[in-house]
C-alpha cells in the first residue's frame, strides 16, 4: 500500500503470489486472490485461495481454499462489505448431485465456511475476466451465461433467466470497475448490458428491466467497443465512459449520460490521422459454395466511389482499418486500388491450432472465400480481371 501524499509504501501481506485484487466498499480491507498449485486426480492444477487483510496493519486470513477460478478474476464484496462472492468451475459434482457447472458461491469475510449459493441447472457462470455482479442492496447477483442474464437471490439461490432471444449478443454488464455493483440509470430497476446486433454487427448499450427482462434500446451505432475492461462510470454515476472506433476512426474515450443523449468523444489520442482519408467498411451478404448464407466484411481503399455497384443495406463492420480477428482475408484489386473481404469460414479445424489434424481446411477456405470475392465482383466493387 503506498501513500500517495508522501510516497511511503508498507507491505500488507507476504509469501502470496497475488493475481487479482478488491477494495471493501468502506475502503478498510483488501481481498486478493493467490495463486497456488495442488495436485488433483494426480495431476498438478493451478487454483486460487481468497485472502483477505485489513488496511490497518491486520493479518492475512484465507476465507476459501483451492478455488478453481480463470486467472483469479471472478470475486467481488458484497455492497456492506460483509460477504465475497466468487464463482468455481472445479471438477466434481454439487450438492444435488450434478456436475458444477461455474457455480457461485458466497463466503463471509469474518470467517466461516462458503456456502454454494447456486443450485438448479444453469450455464456456467465461471467466466474469465467477470466476476459476479451484484445489486446496490446486496439482495441479487447477476451473470451472463448463454447469451442470456441471470438473476440469483442471495436470499435462497432462485435463479430467474432474463433478456433472451433478443437477437443480439449481450457482451458485458456495465458497472464501475472499483466496486461490485451494476450502473442502472433508475435506481436499480433496470441495468445496462453492451450489446452486439447479430445481423448489422452494430454495438451499442440496451436497457434490461430486472422484472420482466424486456430490453430497450439505448444506444445502438456502427462502431466497435473495446473488451471488458474498456468500460467504466463516474464516482458520482452520473457518466458512463467507453472506448469506441469505427472504420475511419481510431479508438478513443467515449463518455454518455443516463440517457445515452448526444454521447460525445473525450480524448483525441492520434491526431495524425485527421490528415488522411480513411475507407469505409461495409457488410455484404452472399452464400457460400454449399450454398450456406454468411456475411462478409469489405474495408474499401479511401478513393472508392460507388459507381453501378448495388447496395445491399445491411450494415458494416466497424473496427479501425482491419477486420475483426478470427475471420480470414482476402485481397483483390481493382485498378490500383485494394479492399478486403473477410468472410466467416466454415473450417473443419480452426486455422489458429499449429497441430496437424485430419480435415480439409484449404478447401473449405476457399468454398467460404471465393464466393465473397465473386460476391464483390457481382455488386461492381471488384472486376474478373483483378489480380488475387
Amino acid at each position: 500500500m503506498i501513500d500517495v501524499s508522501t510516497g511511503a509504501a508498507a507491505r500488507i501481506a507476504r509469501g502470496y503470489k497475488p493475481e487479482g485484487y478488491w477494495i471493501s466498499p468502506d475502503g478498510s480491507q483488501v481481498a486478493f486472490s493467490a495463486y497456488k498449485i495442488v495436485k488433483l486426480q494426480n495431476r498438478p492444477r493451478a487454483v486460487y485461495d481468497l485472502v483477505v487483510v485489513a488496511l490497518a496493519k491486520g493479518q492475512p486470513r484465507i476465507v476459501a481454499s483451492n478455488v478453481h477460478m480463470d486467472y483469479g478474476l471472478a470475486a467481488s464484496w458484497s455492497p456492506n462489505g460483509k460477504l465475497l462472492a466468487y464463482t468455481d468451475s472445479r471438477p466434481g459434482t454439487s450438492t444435488s448431485g450434478e456436475n458444477l457447472p461455474g457455480e457461485c458461491f458466497l463466503v463471509s469475510v469474518d470467517g466461516g465456511d462458503p456456502h454454494q449459493l447456486t443450485q438448479k441447472q444453469h450455464p456456467s457462470f465461471s467466466r474469465e475476466l467477470r466476476a459476479p455482479i451484484w445489486d446496490v442492496r446486496g439482495e441479487h447477483l447477476y451473470f451472463l451465461a448463454g447469451n442470456a442474464l441471470w438473476k440469483v437471490s442471495v436470499a435462497d439461490g432462485m435463479t430467474t433467466e432474463l433478456g433472451k432471444n433478443s437477437g443480439r449478443r449481450l457482451g458485458e454488464i456495465v458497472s464501475a470497475r472499483v466496486g461490485g455493483s451494476f450502473w442502472s440509470p433508475d435506481s436499480g430497476r433496470s441495468m445496462i448490458v453492451q450489446t452486439r446486433d447479430s445481423q448489422t454487427r452494430q454495438v451499442g448499450f440496451y436497457r434490461v428491466d430486472l422484472e420482466n427482462g424486456s430490453l430497450t434500446k439505448a444506444l445502438e451505432e456502427s462502431k466497435s467497443y473495446g473488451s471488458e475492461f474498456s468500460i467504466d462510470v463516474s464516482g458520482n454515476g452520473k457518466t458512463l465512459v467507453y472506448f469506441a472506433e469505427d472504420a475511419q476512426h481510431s479508438p478513443d474515450v467515449w463518455a454518455a449520460d443516463e440517457g445515452f443523449s448526444n454521447p460525445r468523444r473525450v480524448t483525441h489520442i492520434n491526431p495524425t490521422f485527421d490528415n488522411y482519408v480513411m475507407g469505409r467498411s461495409r457488410l455484404i451478404e452472399y452464400r457460400d459454395a454449399d450454398g450456406r448464407a454468411l456475411r462478409a466484411a469489405l474495408l474499401l481503399p479511401s478513393d472508392y466511389r460507388q459507381r453501378d455497384a448495388i447496395s445491399d443495406g445491411r450494415g458494416r463492420l466497424w473496427r479501425f482499418q482491419r477486420i475483426e480477428r478470427g475471420q480470414q482475408f482476402w485481397l483483390v484489386r481493382k485498378g490500383s486500388r485494394k479492399l478486403s473481404v473477410a468472410g466467416n469460414a466454415r473450417l473443419r479445424r480452426p486455422l489458429a491450432r499449429h497441430a496437424l489434424r485430419s480435415g480439409s481446411p484449404m478447401v473449405d477456405l476457399a468454398k467460404t472465400v471465393l464466393p465473397a470475392v465473386d460476391r464483390a465482383i457481382e455488386l461492381g466493387i471488384a472486376t474478373r480481371t483483378a489480380s488475387v
